[in-house]
């Protein structure tokens, strides 16, 4: 190991001859730095030979520089120790810097930015100190290797596609402080087992979880309002998942091929079942969707709360459904909702209006045998409704039977 005591700032470049720099393997340096030696540094990756830095006792190195690429693509390092005083690792410091197996970061540190480890396809394990406050866009994009990372309390904003493709990725608990999980977060984390949400978490934005396809369950917290699109398609083994009642929002394709789902339970919040949320979910065997009445208006009828629309395609190739109750606060049925749902053999409506349904919305449902169950005294309205008409089984319940 080569070990340099820089005791001027800016001078570390004169310590070592230009032939004894670039045969160093495995560099040590105490004292003082500063931002020029640490250029000088980076520019040692010309060698190809520097697997192994540690300036973990110098002082003067607060920044790593914002996107100048001085140590992007250092192919040779290996292991870096950074310093107490360094507060940010700055936007593509290591991207692509591909046999980097292991770092240190200082307590001191509150941001990692944009891109910092992008493409480290090597890094396996990196410790986020308490006291990081910010993991920036991409932050650690195509980290391939990495196993398992701890997020700290501390965290306060974690930016989008910050784990994107980070196949290797087993696990990972998200901490109290976040508000939101952003777009394309964990996206193609195709490792990852299991994921802890805390209290406290609002959203989930796009594609979150996209393609997470060892995944078998999910606790989502109390207090989440929106599910945005395409959130958690394609997790394939995803069995189970519980949708808390404060959800007021599940964006288009949320759930699609999730081949694994069994059971779904919408929450009495949930107003709109957008296009395809659940579309390919082949062995979705159940879906409770709750309704309820909240008041008797003057007219003498019933207001009713709960989902209103089926989107387009919503529940296309549920293949495994067999029969569905749609509540009563229901008033659109969009085109090709249940789309090769091949063997429903029960549909009960609760609407005691029937909601609107477009020519094709039960385009793939056997209309000829299927049982279409609704309000007794509402079964004309069905047989002359568009759509509705098509069946030719409608059976009445007694409203006592139905609005309980």
């Amino acid at each position: 190991m080569t070990i340099i005591e820089n005791k001027n700032a800016g001078q570390l470049e004169k310590q070592l001859t230009p032939k004894e720099w670039s045969a160093t393997t495995d560099l040590q340096v105490t004292g003082t730095i500063n931002y020029s030696d640490w250029k000088f540094i980076g520019s040692l990756k010309k060698y190809n030979n520097l697997s192994h830095l540690d300036i973990s006792k110098t002082q003067g190195l607060t920044t790593t520089g914002e996107i100048d690429y001085v140590f992007s693509r250092f192919r040779s390092l290996e292991t870096i120790l950074l310093p107490e005083g360094v507060t940010s690792i700055d936007a593509c410091t290591f991207e692509n810097c591909d046999h980097l197996q292991h770092i240190y970061l200082p307590s001191t540190i509150k941001s990692i930015e944009e891109m910092a480890f992008k493409g480290c396809r090597s890094l396996q394990k990196i410790n986020l100190p308490i006291g990081l406050k910010k993991i920036g866009t991409y932050a650690f994009w195509d980290c391939t290797a990495l196993q398992s990372i701890e997020l700290p309390e501390t965290l306060e904003s974690l930016e989008g596609g910050a784990f994107t493709n980070c196949s290797d990725l087993k696990g990972i608990t998200i901490p109290h402080g976040l508000k939101k999980i952003p777009e394309n977060s964990f996206r193609n984390c195709v490792a990852l087992l299991s994921v802890s949400l805390a209290e406290g978490i609002e959203e989930i934005k796009g594609k979150a979880f996209e393609h997470c396809m060892r995944i078998t369950e999910i606790k989502l917290p109390d207090g989440l309002i929106s599910i945005s699109e395409e959130a958690f398609k394609g997790c394939i083994k995803l069995r189970h998942i519980n949708l808390p009642d404060s959800l007021v929002e599940i964006g288009k394709k949320a759930f699609e091929d999730c081949s694994s789902l069994i059971a779904i339970t919408l929450p009495k919040g949930l107003k709109v079942l957008c296009n395809e949320v659940l579309r390919g979910c082949s062995h979705l065997e159940k879906i409770n969707i709750p309704s309820s009445r909240s008041e008797l208006q003057t007219n003498g009828r019933w207001k009713y709360t709960g989902l209103q629309k089926l989107g387009e395609e919503s529940l296309r190739h549920c293949r495994s459904l067999t029969n569905i109750t749609l509540p009563a606060s229901l008033r659109l049925i969009d085109s090709h909702a249940f789309r090769g749902c091949k063997l429903i053999s029960s549909i009960e409506c609760l609407a005691p209006n029937p909601p609107i349904a477009m020519p094709n919305s039960f385009a793939g449902v056997d209309t000829e045998n299927v049982v279409l169950y609704v309000p007794t005294q509402q079964i004309a309205k069905y047989r002359e409704a568009n759509g509705w008409n098509k069946f030719k089984i409608i059976k009445g319940k007694d409203d006592s039977d139905i609005f309980v």
